[in-house]
């Protein structure tokens, strides 16, 4: 899949996760975030996916969950954000494809979602990427609004 869509793809993500959450936010900053979770695609000039795995995710999340021992308001949204952009790049390339070597460099065997599902007369691929990063960040968003309506 191109760069171009993943960077649209990331900015709406992040767009509508953050007014979801309903928080104050820099719009440039998104814009920044989604250029960030593209890099993934840099390991295409070598004709290779090794950028695209599980691994990726781990300092994005390491990031995170060092904001909360510093209760950094800013630190913890951006780096929410950019790990929603880049699992969603992780799944709309699982949707496309070959697949991506999701648990690389421990295996180097490619991951996809089946095709019986993605057939073109049933769910086109990019309507499984588009339902699976939005409805991930929709559960994110319900499970936040009700946690601070119980709090």
């Amino acid at each position: 899949m191109d760069s171009l869509y993943h960077f649209v793809f990331a900015l709406v993500g992040g767009y509508v996760l953050v007014k979801g959450l309903n928080v104050r936010y820099s719009f440039p900053f998104l814009v920044v975030l989604a250029f960030l979770s593209t890099l993934i695609d840099v390991d295409h000039l070598w004709q290779s996916q090794i950028f695209h795995n599980l691994f990726v995710l781990v300092p994005v999340l390491f990031v995170f969950f060092v904001s909360f021992l510093f209760k950094h308001r800013g630190i913890k949204l951006y780096s929410l954000v950019l790990f929603v952009m880049v699992f969603g790049h992780l799944l709309a390339d699982m949707t496309f494809g070959i697949g991506i070597p999701l648990f690389y460099p421990l295996s180097d065997s490619m991951h996809r979602f089946p095709s019986f599902v993605m057939e073109p007369n049933f769910v086109s691929s990019f309507g499984i990427a588009l339902s699976l990063y939005f409805g991930f960040i929709a559960v994110l968003v319900f499970s936040y609004r009700v946690r601070r309506y119980f709090n």
